[in-house]
């Protein structure tokens, strides 16, 4: 029979009458620097540092810190600790043992919040302050906190946790993304990676949620909104640039789109950070990559549309076929490479410095 996991608003409530049991200054110490209060999360910012709390209570950064490492203290030594901590406890090690001993952080926090059924926004918030409070002052004997470095992003580790294996899973990830050479989806990534002797080899541990774990924990790669992972210094990954944020919608839409429909595109992507028309047009006409297909509506280049307008793609048309062409053909062969009317093709047939209409409706480049 399934164990059933406790339930979040019983570790809040167990926890916080722990906190009951100190001063009212040392209880609002830890309250107000970990933002373990519903109060709190309402705010915009819902924790304070040691400094702020000093500031406000007209005393030092070190008597915070001072006052804070009593309450925990008083709190380990309280008869009731033990058993409020033991079956968070075993969910965080139980989670952290799949994970290979060590997790990115948000990664960790939010595998803990599906583990407990957390779905609201300002809940999820105050449980994610809770769990980390719990780790980092409660569990540090076994677990350590560590900060982003070369190799891996800001997590927790066990203190006696082996690293080679999780170093070599990263290896045949990282391998996999260089020989793309392009940001890839995560479950074509997967997918690849379970077809490796690595995996084969060890796939009794390397559980999805392992695989997923190891990604979010490298620095070496990162995702974007479209949820397609490449190494972090790709600007297709990164997607900072107005200019990547347009390629990468066209890329995905895999259609030209009117510049309008791409500003609502992005917008709907990155709404942290809202593009303008007018600066999306400007990125538009500007880089070669993309190529005016019809009214305000644009291409990728690499699609093998040809820049220029319906007069200059007719002359490249001509030129490429060294004879004549009937009309209807070139009619074709433009609205391959762009969406504009038939007459508007016509029109631009009928520019006699450029086009000479010979006997049999047939056209050619007018010779100079």
């Amino acid at each position: 029979m399934k164990k059933k996991v406790i339930s979040f608003s019983k570790i809040k409530k167990d926890f916080l009458s722990l906190l009951d049991s100190l001063s009212s200054r040392e209880k609002d110490v830890l309250i107000l620097h970990y933002g373990l209060s519903d109060d709190l999360i309402k705010k915009e910012k819902p924790k304070m540092s040691l400094q702020e709390i000093g500031n406000y209570y007209q005393i030092s950064r070190e008597r915070v810190r001072q006052i804070e490492s009593g309450a925990i203290k008083k709190i380990q030594k309280n008869s009731l600790f033990t058993k409020e901590l033991v079956e968070i406890k075993e969910i965080i090690f139980s989670l952290l043992k799949k994970l290979g001993g060590i997790a990115e952080r948000e990664f960790f926090l939010n595998k803990l919040l599906e583990k407990f059924g957390i779905k609201d926004e300002r809940e999820a918030k105050l449980a994610k302050n809770f769990f980390i409070f719990i780790i980092n002052k409660f569990l540090n004997d076994s677990i350590e906190e560590f900060q982003k470095d070369k190799e891996f992003e800001r997590g927790w580790r066990f203190k006696d946790a082996s690293l080679t294996f999780v170093r070599k899973a990263i290896r045949e990830l990282v391998r996999i993304v260089e020989k793309e050479g392009e940001p890839i989806s995560e479950s074509d990534l997967i997918k690849k990676f379970k077809q490796t002797g690595f995996y084969l080899n060890n796939k009794k541990k390397l559980t999805d949620l392992f695989i997923l774990s190891l990604l979010h924990l490298t620095n070496r790669m990162g995702k974007n909104l479209f949820n397609e992972w490449g190494f972090s210094f790709w600007g297709l990954v990164q997607l900072r640039k107005i200019s990547d944020k347009i390629y990468y919608v066209l890329k995905k839409e895999k259609r030209p789109l009117h510049f309008t429909e791409i500003v609502q595109l992005i917008n709907k992507h990155y709404s942290l950070q809202s593009a303008h028309e007018a600066t999306v047009r400007n990125n538009l006409t500007a880089d070669i990559r993309y190529v005016l297909v019809g009214r305000g509506i644009y291409a990728l280049a690499e699609w093998g549309i040809e820049p220029g307008t319906v007069s200059e793609l007719i002359e490249k048309i001509l030129k490429r076929a060294q004879k004549p062409l009937p009309k209807e053909e070139i009619i074709n062969e433009v609205l391959k490479q762009r969406l504009v009317k038939k007459q508007t093709i016509l029109v631009a047939l009928g520019n006699k410095e450029k086009f000479e209409k010979l006997p049999g409706g047939k056209y050619r480049l007018k010779k100079i």
